[in-house]
């Protein structure tokens, strides 16, 4: 409504009243959202908005609540169509407000309620980025919905009485204008539909108390949920394989192998083992905050003239928001914190990414005849990544999820060799059609996808040919070689896999 000159984005009371009525998804949600407990849960932060000018005169609160549904949405790749949705979802049950309480149970910018497995905890659903997450998650689930009415597609994530949304006269409609002028500063970025999140953090399903093996997060989150995991025990330097106690260094070479990278042993060999990250412009710690990731390694040195990785002393984890987490030194615990600037005796140095992000750019300056370690690179021809290892809207099936492998260029008929010896097995499957595995002992396989023929089964030495590469499958878009690494069931990067064995693809 405007009042004089003013924009309000107003609290209706009949917002509430609707998830009064439908308690914000209270149905018995038939085979949607109560399959929480067997689906992934990744939550993604928030990247930064700028709101449209309209929004200028709505309260401080309701304009933060805004760019977290808006950021959350851009961080998983959602259209500008569904983040309208999302928002005039929070317009009609909250107001764009975090509500303490509800119809029932029905709490948070959404009414969702912790009855409904699927939403969370109350806690975790008066997190707005948590209940963002869900909301999206939920629309995610709901097939040909660019084809359905706003108020349809709303419905059928909530769950409320049948046309809650869409009956005539209701006020969710009413809405669009509001979420239209709130996303107005952001027309360039939702263009182009897929945004990187800055950040992605794994978030347990309710059902499981097992936040490293729960769904299956990226190989950076199962670091830093086994790094968290620890927190708590005690300080012990030079404290080794046992996960009764740590030091600095041990605690991340402890979280990493979790993650199955090998970090060094000493805070200085890890900084030199990861990819460096840039220093950015003078290096304040405010500039290193806008550049580190998740799961960055961060070092310091006691003397403010240190040059070299040779003088680190300390290595802690960062987390994101300006924390860390570190086993910090004697008779303290591991814990999380903020991150430490100039100070106490420490100064900051630099990080290093030991799980690094892979571009096409970086796959395409390699030797491809190089070879270590046993392991080699899986085609002869010059490497181009065309997808890499992570979370990503599957070009076929539209739905986010990880893609467990990395997709190398290669025109049909490019011969594949094995990455290591091992035994080869084959397989045809609708879904990638032709595949390879091969088992390489100590719990770790390599698998090539999409191939056009096989050429050979049972016992095979490293960079013998094995197949030839094609697009066979009903999920891809043409010839490619989709190539996997397993190790102990769990799929991780290639490309780091191979680094940490010393081959750079």
């Amino acid at each position: 409504m405007r009042i004089g000159k003013f924009f309000v984005l107003p609290v209706l009371a009949i917002g509430i009243i609707v998830a009064g009525i439908t308690g914000g998804a209270n149905q018995a949600l038939p085979g949607l959202l109560n399959q929480a407990c067997s689906q992934q849960s990744t939550s993604f932060n928030a990247v930064q908005v700028t709101l449209g000018s309209a929004s200028s005169s709505s309260s401080p609160e309701q304009q933060a609540n805004a760019k977290i549904i808006i950021g959350v949405g851009l961080a998983r790749g959602r259209s500008q169509r569904d983040i309208k949705i999302a928002l005039m979802t929070a317009l009609q049950e909250s107001g764009l407000r975090n509500l303490p309480y509800g119809d029932r149970d029905s709490l948070g910018l959404f009414q969702q309620r912790p009855s409904v497995i699927a939403w969370g905890t109350a806690s975790q659903i008066m997190d707005p980025t948590h209940a963002s997450n869900k909301f999206y998650e939920a629309l995610e689930r709901v097939t040909n919905r660019d084809s359905m009415p706003l108020g349809a597609v709303a419905e059928a994530v909530q769950r409320p009485a049948a046309g809650a949304y869409q009956t005539p006269g209701n006020s969710f409609m009413a809405k669009e204008p509001a979420a239209n002028a709130l996303l107005a500063g952001n027309s360039a970025s939702l263009a182009s539909s897929l945004v990187v999140a800055p950040a992605v953090q794994f978030s347990p399903s309710p059902c499981s108390t097992n936040s490293i093996t729960a769904g299956n997060p990226s190989s950076v989150e199962i670091a830093v949920q086994a790094a968290l995991a620890e927190q708590g025990k005690p300080y012990q330097w030079g404290s080794g394989p046992s996960d009764a106690s740590f030091d600095c260094s041990d605690l991340m070479q402890f979280a990493f192998a979790k993650a199955a990278v090998k970090l060094p042993r000493v805070a200085s060999a890890q900084y030199s083992f990861g990819v460096p990250v840039p220093k950015p412009g003078s290096g304040t710690l405010a500039e290193w905050l806008k550049v580190l990731q998740r799961g960055d390694l961060i070092y310091w040195t006691n003397s403010a003239q240190a040059t070299s990785p040779s003088q680190i002393v300390h290595v802690a984890m960062y987390l994101g928001n300006a924390q860390m987490i570190d086993a910090p030194r004697s008779g303290k615990l591991v814990g999380v914190k903020p991150i430490y600037g100039d100070t106490a005796g420490l100064w900051f140095f630099g990080a290093s990414r030991p799980i690094s992000t892979v571009t096409t750019a970086l796959a395409s300056s390699i030797n491809p005849a190089l070879v270590k370690d046993g392991w080699q690179a899986p085609l002869k021809t010059k490497l181009v990544v065309t997808s890499p290892f992570g979370m990503r809207v599957h070009p076929i099936t539209g739905i986010l999820k990880l893609h467990d492998g990395t997709d190398f260029a290669a025109a049909t008929g490019t011969p594949v060799y094995a990455a290591n010896s091992g035994t080869v097995s084959t397989q045809v499957t609708a879904a990638v059609g032709l595949v390879v595995t091969i088992d390489h002992g100590g719990g770790v396989i390599t698998k090539y996808e999409h191939l056009s023929r096989f050429v050979l089964t049972g016992p095979v030495q490293a960079g013998q040919l094995i197949a030839l590469s094609g697009s066979t499958g009903q999920f891809t878009t043409g010839p490619h070689l989709h190539f996997t690494v397993e190790v102990d069931g769990k799929p991780v990067n290639p490309i780091d896999f191979m680094r940490q064995h010393g081959l750079t693809l």
